[in-house]
């Protein structure tokens, strides 16, 4: 079951969302254009970023694919697992050509992960490996097993990624290597994890964090 909701933004464009969620609602009557302050750091360094082709690892239901087509991307790879998740992003990016849609999650190896969610769903940009085990002291929490591959095992050459994975930041980047040291994209990250473990990993690779918003990292290659 889906439900839509139309935004003050983008000349009032209909999404489609899952009949549960509820968060993206609240966040985009606040912000039609949602996390537009994320976004922004982007704008602010566009002289030194290439958005001719975006990866959008936890691309949910499209709201940062639709802003970087109207940035001009050329071809922007999007990426998630959710079933839910999937059908809405495909309704609501179904007027945009040069988008791609993988139904995987990106790990350190090809298989399954097992994503948690809260039990009635309404967050649908929630769904986490749980690193931490919050979701998992919770009885009635959900678990939904999907499928995952590496990123360097499609063969893709991003000139910028961005990653909104929910704890998932580490596998994937460990299945990311070897495109990101070949390709150098700029990476625009959110990382909650307290020791900033893949912040520090980016960095040993030769990235450096640019700006800064909240737990949103925006890095590019030194």
């Amino acid at each position: 079951m889906t439900q839509t909701f139309r935004t003050r933004g983008e000349s009032g464009f209909e999404w489609m969302m899952p009949d549960a969620e509820k968060h993206f609602i609240s966040m985009l009557e606040i912000d039609p254009e949602y996390q537009s302050l994320s976004k922004a750091m982007i704008i602010r360094n566009k002289t030194r970023i290439d958005l001719s082709h975006v990866l959008d690892v936890g691309a949910n239901i499209g709201l940062w694919t639709r802003w970087f087509a109207r940035q001009g991307s050329k071809l922007i790879d999007c990426f998630e697992p959710m079933v839910d998740n999937l059908e809405c992003l495909r309704a609501n990016v179904n007027d945009l050509p040069m988008v791609r849609i993988y139904d995987v999650a990106l790990s350190d190896q090809p298989g399954t992960l097992v994503l948690h969610t809260t039990h009635d769903n309404k967050n649908g940009g929630a769904a986490s490996i749980d690193p931490f085990g919050e979701l998992r002291k919770q009885e009635d929490h959900r678990q939904h097993t999907v499928g995952c591959d590496t990123l360097d095992s499609l063969g893709l050459a991003p000139t910028f990624i961005k990653i909104d994975i929910q704890g998932a930041e580490p596998l994937m980047l460990a299945g990311s290597e070897r495109t990101i040291k070949s390709h150098k994209p700029g990476i625009c990250v959110e990382c909650d994890y307290p020791d900033l473990d893949p912040i520090k990993l980016l960095e040993s690779w030769g990235y450096e964090v640019i700006e800064r918003r909240k737990s949103d990292f925006l890095m590019l290659p030194k």
